[in-house]
């Protein structure tokens, strides 16, 4: 099963930095913007909620590490489930989360490694294209655009590798058609192993989901609701 959770900037407020341990909070008050602070808050405090009802343990407890597929180092890179140094969350759960403007959306997978990807069509400049499109794809502008970046984004969110890897050295679908990846560098297999979907997503914004391996029940649930249930308390469900 993979969840889609959606909430909104303005659903920060201080007390969520509770949720969070020292050194997230530290990542956070780097942003010298008001409104970054809070998409980081809101995007964190409702994964460590989400995965902390999972695991049966405190948000802050939750063992989140990173690790980077590029250099094969721990401590930087792609967030999963598990101590620095053992295997990159194999077992799950898996998570992305992703925010702009004044959206936030977390992706918690049993189904495999997984990425979510959401922009603002504000995004969508069209001399980003040379940056994002493949040899073998058509150009694309607009919506068009931004649909194609962020099932690009969603993708290189899954692999871990971030915007590390050029989107032209991969392809995705056109627009148009469903998502789905079609090639992959050093890895032909891929593209069969890994599922793409466009996800709904509030007017004004696109967003993509990707995980590696066949996806089952896909569920939408309203994020803003989980965090607004901890003013009621501790116990918190946010399945």
């Amino acid at each position: 099963m993979t969840g889609i959770w959606w909430a909104h900037v303005r659903d920060a407020r201080p007390a969520l930095a509770a949720l969070l341990p020292p050194s997230d909070v530290a990542r956070m008050q780097r942003y010298h913007q008001a409104a970054d602070r809070d998409r980081h808050l809101v995007a964190w405090a409702l994964s460590r909620v989400i995965i902390g009802d999972l695991l049966g343990c405190a948000p802050a407890a939750v063992p989140v590490s990173r690790y980077c597929p590029q250099c094969g180092q721990s401590g930087h890179g792609k967030p999963y489930i598990g101590a620095a140094g053992t295997q990159t969350g194999a077992a799950g759960p898996h998570f992305s989360l992703s925010h702009a403007g004044d959206r936030v959306v977390v992706a918690v997978s049993s189904d495999g490694p997984a990425g979510v990807d959401v922009e603002a069509t504000t995004r969508a400049a069209d001399a980003i294209d040379g940056l994002v499109r493949a040899p073998a794809e058509q150009p694309a502008r607009g919506a068009d655009l931004l649909r194609r970046w962020v099932r690009k984004e969603a993708v290189l969110k899954a692999t871990g590798h971030g915007l590390a890897m050029p989107m032209t050295r991969f392809a995705v679908a056109p627009p148009g058609a469903p998502a789905r990846l079609l090639s992959w560098p050093d890895d032909p297999s891929l593209p069969g192993r890994l599922t793409l979907r466009d996800l709904a997503s509030p007017p004004g914004y696109a967003a993509a989901l990707a995980v590696i391996g066949p996806l089952g029940q896909l569920v939408t649930h309203d994020g803003a609701a989980v965090l607004a249930a901890l003013r009621d308390g501790p116990a918190v469900t946010a399945r």
